[in-house]
């Protein structure tokens, strides 16, 4: 064997903030430290090579650092699976006490989003609403929307790609709601606008779908676009 990969990791969220900077500070090694060299010092001049190295402007380099920033605050809940995140999961299912069959931590005693609130208890939820045609959509955001407003829990509407419905109705009841609870709304429609296809495509084994899959030009927009939101209504919240 000539080649070995070495994975490490790190977790310090539970330590108290004095000894997380003590370990980050004796990260730089001692003699480059006599000289000034800190961990936060090192971050910011590479972060001013990238820049002139991509020709940015300070307001660029401010958003995307801010864009790292969130997915680093936020990677707990970005890399975790959930009742509310399952395959196929409708507004129906989030209030239906079976949708997770016990699994996930979840009793059934609870719905998700119950279960949700009890063991992740998040501040934010973003509320984005795929392909399907329940007549009654509208009527179970609302609860869940209001259940999650009752918890002290921000909800951020999105609105989706594609249009499988061919009236628009999902999307279009999504920023009627963000306007009546006066709410975030993550306008991804049109945020894909510009693609060729909404950056949308269809599986060739799941030919009867049609064009609901996101091209990778379409995800990497659903990744930008899902940080800034979230950087934008967490800096009107904490106001930072």
């Amino acid at each position: 064997m000539k080649n070995v990969l070495a994975v490490a990791g790190e977790k310090m969220t539970h330590l108290p903030t004095a000894k997380t900077t003590r370990i980050l500070s004796e990260v730089i090694d001692r003699s480059e430290r006599r000289y000034g060299a800190t961990m936060p010092a090192l971050a910011a001049m590479i972060a001013q090579k990238y820049a002139r190295d991509f020709h940015l402007s300070p307001q660029k380099l401010e958003d995307i650092l801010a864009r790292v920033a969130m997915k680093n605050h936020f990677n707990g809940s970005f890399n975790r699976e959930a009742s509310t995140t399952q395959d196929g999961t409708t507004p129906g299912a989030l209030l239906w006490i079976q949708w997770h069959r016990g699994e996930y931590g979840c009793t059934f005693a609870e719905t998700p989003v119950e279960c949700e609130l009890r063991t992740h208890r998040p501040s934010f939820v973003i509320i984005q609403v795929g392909t399907h045609f329940e007549s009654r959509n509208t009527e179970y955001l609302r609860k869940i929307i209001d259940q999650l407003l009752d918890a002290g829990v921000i909800p951020i509407l999105a609105t989706k790609a594609d249009n499988r419905e061919k009236d628009e109705r999902i999307n279009r009841d999504m920023v009627l709601l963000a306007s009546e609870y006066d709410l975030p709304l993550w306008n991804f429609w049109a945020a894909v606008s510009d693609l060729p296809d909404r950056g949308l495509y269809t599986r060739s084994d799941r030919p009867l779908q049609g064009d609901i899959y996101l091209t990778d030009d379409a995800a990497q927009i659903h990744r930008i676009t899902g940080l800034e939101v979230l950087n934008t209504v967490w800096r009107a919240v904490t106001g930072k």
